[in-house]
């Protein structure tokens, strides 16, 4: 069963109903589903079908947030129920609810969450119970249930919004698994990725991006194909188990196109994406990873003073002061560049303050500044004359450590 939520804002309506959890209510809003009161627990299930107890659930998170996710095994009549749920950009867990409240089986903090995602969780079997949690079709947590053994009821879906988060979801699935999960028959392939995208990531980087698809049992990844200039055919150049994939080491200046299709578990094939073209940014590139001995950055690198308080080092392969507490800066001069320049860098960390710098130079306290302070926080700074300029700034965009999008900002932008 499947449910994309495009219709007039309002209640779910009449193939959705409320297990005795809900404190209040699941509603449509703008063709995704949020609470119509925040702060509290809001579940709703699939009740316009019957399902066997070996069950699934999935949904798209609109948003990240503490918490939204899905439900299985949920009755109308009996305050129990399994929820599998994202809790902030790193936590997710397996519950049980129960008469008594909640109860955590399973959690772990090892992937990043990003809207977008789907989440879903599968329940098969009785006495016990096995309980897997799967990120874009990849399963991330897992958990053996001996203890409470909830039977029968239906998939659905569960948010608890704090005040002024405003967390959605959207394009709810849930079904029947066959034996230890696995649907029966598995033929049926996944659906085409879609809203593809294709970005030029500096002069030899492309970061394509899309929606993630959806199957039956379960996406295991995707098939990322590419067309080079003056060749008709697409050639398969990589592959990913997420809804993103940066394409490396391309020429400057040079035009490509994309697509992508999805497989499952039983190597059924998606249709092609649309296909996404670009062209990547021509112009003189230099390039450092970092990959040598701990200590200076080396020749190449030199300190904008006085507005380097101390000295940007390496450590283990990456960048980061020699003291805290202190602003540190770095500008490449193994090269000469036009004023219409870019600077990006890949982050292994959020926190106040990391980014990049543009039209440094020597003997004059003068450079632009792009910085990441939070998650949500992100800053275009001017340095001039001892002094930072905060010239503007944005909350739209969640930055996480160490995917992609790389931190960049382009040509003629700075």
């Amino acid at each position: 069963m499947t449910d994309d939520f495009n219709r007039a804002d309002g209640p779910l309506g009449a193939n959705w109903t409320k297990p005795p959890a809900s404190e209040n209510n699941l509603v449509i809003v703008n063709n995704e589903v949020g609470v119509d009161a925040e702060d509290s627990h809001n579940y709703a299930f699939w009740s316009a079908d019957s399902f066997s107890e070996n069950q699934y659930s999935q949904v798209e998170l609109v948003n990240i947030g503490d918490w939204s996710g899905v439900i299985v095994r949920a009755k109308a009549d009996v305050d129990e129920f399994y929820l599998g749920m994202c809790r902030d950009g790193n936590g997710y867990h397996i519950y049980v609810r129960t008469p008594s409240g909640y109860t955590e089986l399973a959690g772990a903090f090892t992937e990043t969450w990003s809207p977008g995602d789907i989440i879903r969780l599968e329940a098969s079997g009785s006495g016990p119970v096995d309980l897997t949690l799967l990120r874009n079709g990849t399963p991330v947590l897992t958990y053996t249930d001996s203890t409470y053994n909830i039977t029968g009821g239906s998939p659905g879906i569960g948010i608890y919004s704090p005040s002024g988060s405003h967390l959605r979801v959207d394009d709810w699935e849930g079904g029947d698994l066959g034996m230890l999960g696995v649907l029966l028959p598995e033929t049926q392939g996944p659906s085409a990725p879609k809203n593809f995208v294709a970005t030029a990531i500096g002069v030899r980087q492309v970061h394509l991006s899309w929606t993630a698809s959806t199957d039956n049992v379960r996406v295991t990844g995707y098939l990322v194909e590419r067309q080079d200039p003056a060749s008709a055919n697409f050639v398969q150049v990589g592959t990913t188990t997420s809804a993103s994939y940066n394409d490396t080491n391309l020429a400057a200046g040079s035009a490509h196109s994309y697509r992508v299709r999805a497989m499952d578990a039983a190597q059924n094939l998606s249709d092609y994406s649309a296909v996404a073209s670009v062209t990547t940014q021509a112009g003189v590139a230099a390039t450092d990873d970092f990959n040598r001995a701990d200590g200076g950055l080396g020749l190449n690198w030199v300190k904008p003073v006085p507005a380097s308080e101390q000295t940007l080092v390496i450590v283990n392969n990456e960048v980061t002061p020699d003291t805290d507490w202190a602003h540190c800066y770095a500008y490449w001069i193994g090269n000469a560049f036009s004023q219409d320049q870019y600077s990006q860098v890949r982050i292994s960390n959020v926190g106040p303050w990391n980014g990049v710098i543009v039209r440094a130079q020597p003997a004059v306290d003068r450079f632009y500044m792009a910085f990441v302070f939070a998650p949500n926080d992100y800053h275009l700074y001017l340095r001039k004359d001892g002094l930072y300029y905060d010239m503007a700034d944005g909350s739209t965009e969640t930055w996480v450590e160490r995917l992609p999008p790389l931190f960049t900002k382009g040509r003629a932008l700075l």
